[in-house]
């Protein structure tokens, strides 16, 4: 296939397009030879394109990271050319043709034959017994590979707001592939009750039965209705979290017991606790309890200790299913790449309908084409290494310590949770999606 030259952003610039790719000339070669643009962005893609025999050739599996959208460029004269009156016209003449957005969720699908964006997401609107709904939206391809999956990331969102029609929450599927995960299924709910939790998944095995036999894992949030939910529905599945999910988790007591101190030393090693090995939590949460006693001038005693009474009621029984010690990589949070870029990806923080439609349609396009890839052994290194991959290498070399007797409990705990790792811990518990999250583990229990 041969290159098609176009004006690029900046002067006396060209960008050469070739297949679904863009590249550009790499004129310091004595052959002809193009670097793929993303070259310089943060993929660093490795793609060359050479000239060969009259013949344009290079390799598509090196391309790390979706298709670029092709836009040609307008010439200024051309531009000119279309008045702004027309340009002011035509923008008033689509937003006249969007249909006009129902106030509550149970009639979104009305939208769905109205507004054609709307219909190539949507996948199903389900209603549980007390009138309350969520509605399902997504690709085919990205629908369907939910049944592929061995671990499904649930990520439990309230950092999304739509505009125009009131939601409770905005539940994300991820599926994982390595230490990737990969967004998929978006579900859009008015209530964060158990019976509306149990229709979902009852809509979505129905729909993929293959959920059943292939589906090992899900991991997410400690909310009692949703877990207890998947578990009926799924009672061969293993339901746990992540260790961001088990930091929020002691987080949220801490502030329930009405302790403001985020970077004490009681909650510090506690972050610690679920990295442990299972029959090492019950000698850690005496340790902690120890040095509370120790410096009771220093610490608030009784508070305290009504914390750590939690901590040893909530995780020590389960203990073998919190405990990642066996495999650290269970513990990354797969959707942190996808979380600090949400914004981004949805264009605002508070999108509307139409426009929160239109970016699922664009990310699962995405989603689509990095399965694809990684299918075909593309290796995505941008989106694993991030912040909690990050200290993977120290939790375990730590551990390994503990292990072989050559640190003590005590010195794990300090060792273990640096101050780099315990500030970035806190970064993220200040970010939008926890910053007021002051709700009571006692709450959980309602279904």
């Amino acid at each position: 296939m041969n290159l098609i030259k176009v004006k690029g952003k900046s002067e006396n610039s060209f960008d050469y397009i070739h297949e679904k790719w863009i590249f550009k000339e790499i004129k310091e070669s004595n052959e002809q030879k193009f670097k793929c643009k993303s070259y310089k962005s943060k993929f660093k893609c490795p793609a060359i394109l050479q000239k060969i025999s009259d013949e344009y050739k290079g390799d598509d599996s090196l391309h790390n990271h979706p298709h670029p959208v092709i836009r040609t460029r307008m010439e200024p004269v051309n531009k000119m050319k279309v008045p702004k009156t027309t340009r002011k016209i035509t923008a008033s003449k689509r937003i006249t043709i969007k249909p006009t957005v129902p106030e509550k969720l149970k009639e979104f699908k009305n939208l769905v034959t109205a507004y054609q964006l709307i219909k190539s997401t949507f996948i199903a609107q389900v209603e549980a017994d007390d009138g309350s709904c969520a509605s399902i939206l997504s690709t085919k391809y990205c629908f369907d590979l939910l049944g592929k999956a061995e671990e499904i990331y649930l990520h439990a969102t309230y950092k999304i707001q739509l505009s125009d029609i009131k939601i409770s929450q905005i539940l994300i599927f991820f599926v994982r592939r390595n230490n990737i995960g990969i967004p998929c299924v978006f579900v859009l709910s008015d209530s964060t009750i158990k019976s509306l939790y149990a229709k979902i998944w009852e809509n979505l095995i129905l729909r993929i039965p293959s959920i059943k036999e292939n589906l090992k894992r899900v991991v997410t949030d400690c909310y009692l209705p949703l877990t207890f939910a998947i578990l009926e529905a799924l009672p061969q599945t293993d339901v746990k979290g992540c260790w961001m999910n088990y930091i929020r988790m002691a987080a949220r007591q801490w502030k329930s017991c009405n302790l403001v101190n985020m970077r004490h030393e009681v909650l510090k090693w506690s972050f610690l606790i679920p990295s442990l090995p299972p029959d090492q939590f019950k000698n850690a949460i005496m340790e902690i309890n120890e040095t509370i006693r120790d410096k009771k001038e220093t610490y608030i005693e009784p508070v305290t200790e009504k914390f750590m009474s939690f901590i040893k009621r909530w995780w020590e029984p389960a203990a073998t299913i919190i405990s990642f010690s066996n495999s650290t990589n269970d513990s990354i949070n797969i959707s942190e790449y996808f979380d600090r870029h949400m914004g981004s990806e949805f264009g605002s923080l508070t999108p509307d309908i139409f426009q929160f439609s239109e970016c699922i349609k664009r990310i699962c396009d995405n989603s689509e084409n990095t399965w694809k890839m990684m299918e075909r052994g593309a290796q995505f290194e941008l989106y694993e290494k991030q912040s909690f991959i990050k200290i993977n290498n120290h939790i375990s070399n730590n551990l390994e310590l503990l292990s072989d007797g050559k640190i003590s409990l005590e010195e794990y705990f300090k060792q273990a949770m640096t101050s780099d790792i315990h500030e970035l811990i806190l970064k993220i518990l200040e970010t939008r999606q926890y910053k007021n999250d002051v709700g009571r583990l006692d709450e959980f229990h309602k279904n």
